[in-house]
């Protein structure tokens, strides 16, 4: 099973999420609130709600399930398609 959920399944208040915003947008870090996908939010850029948002993965658990490299650092990118699979 894939670490990503699809609606309308919903993350729990106050989450840090990554969600797809439709066809015409480009996926985005998300904080679940009030029912809403809020993206944005980091200078230059303010808040904004996601409204086509069909399938999100927290985080976190994205995160965990990256290997440091030798040195200990976690760098990497994050997508649909690698978060596809991750497993829980």
């Amino acid at each position: 099973m894939s670490i990503v959920h699809h609606l309308p399944e919903l993350p729990e208040e106050g989450a840090v999420v990554y969600a797809d915003n439709g066809d015409l947008y480009c996926a985005d870090r998300a904080i679940y609130k009030d029912g809403n996908f809020i993206g944005g939010g980091d200078f230059p850029f303010p808040e904004y709600t996601m409204s086509f948002v069909s399938k999100w993965f927290y985080l976190d658990e994205y995160g965990g399930n990256i290997e440091p490299d030798e040195s200990g650092n976690k760098c990497y990118t994050v997508s649909f398609e690698k978060a596809e699979k991750m497993s829980c």
